[in-house]
């Protein structure tokens, strides 16, 4: 919990935007530092964000029945 909770800080996003941020922080990481180090080309990169763009809208599809229910405790929340 102490992670989400900085995380929550630096991004104060809902749930479903930090989890698809997570996961561009992870494959860029992943990316940059293979450029950086030699170990994979332009194209890998290339490719490393084509398939974080798919896994991106993926995870969105995945998380929209929780999107659901937050925006309807947020609803009621306001209007009790």
């Amino acid at each position: 919990m102490p992670l989400y909770a900085l995380f929550h800080r630096v991004f104060p996003v809902p749930y479903g935007i930090k989890l698809l941020i997570a996961v561009w922080i992870g494959l860029g990481a992943a990316a940059g530092a293979g450029l950086f180090a030699g170990l994979i080309d332009r194209v890998a990169v290339v490719v490393t964000i084509l398939g974080g763009c798919l896994g991106s809208a993926l995870l969105a599809g995945l998380l929209a029945p929780i999107r659901r229910v937050d925006r309807t405790l947020t609803q009621w929340d306001r209007t009790g």
